[in-house]
């Protein structure tokens, strides 16, 4: 596997939130035949191998989706692990429109994503990403979302 680089740190782990596992499939398969060690956690992603990997740090990309984040104490506490407090550069909050558009509606725990930067150090970089659709219409409505 060819390591994620962030200023020569080759342990580097990015979280990628999304709220489609079908899509945290996806890249979880492309970015892993470009080399890159990726994993996901979601419905169906049950291979307690693949969750210890994740646990202990050894994916550098992992997709989540916010209910595991969120709701699943062991992947709160892996947020605040130490390997996890040293290596994060990242926590990137995928189809991040869904919020605004269908608020509450849509995945109540979505909206409380914000809760996640108490776990997580300062210097992690935070980036939401949204269709490009939608991006005349976005107009953060949810605080703990977009402000924690």
């Amino acid at each position: 596997m060819q390591p994620l680089h962030y200023l020569g740190n080759t342990k580097s782990i990015a979280v990628c939130v999304s709220p489609l596992s079908s899509l945290m499939m996806d890249q979880q398969y492309k970015y892993s035949k470009r080399g890159i060690a990726a994993e996901f956690v979601g419905e169906n992603q049950t291979d307690p191998i693949v969750i210890d990997r994740m646990l202990q740090g050894q994916a550098q990309l992992v997709f989540i989706t916010p209910e595991n984040l969120l709701g699943n104490r062991k992947f709160r506490e892996m947020m605040a692990s130490p390997v996890y407090q040293a290596n994060l550069i990242a926590l990137i909050i995928d189809e991040a429109h869904c919020v605004k558009t269908w608020g509450n509606d849509f995945r109540k725990v979505f909206s409380q994503i914000g809760d996640v930067r108490s776990l997580i150090p300062n210097k992690v970089k935070i980036m939401a990403l949204y269709s490009y659709s939608h991006i005349r219409n976005l107009s953060c409505g949810y605080p703990t979302a977009c402000n924690g």
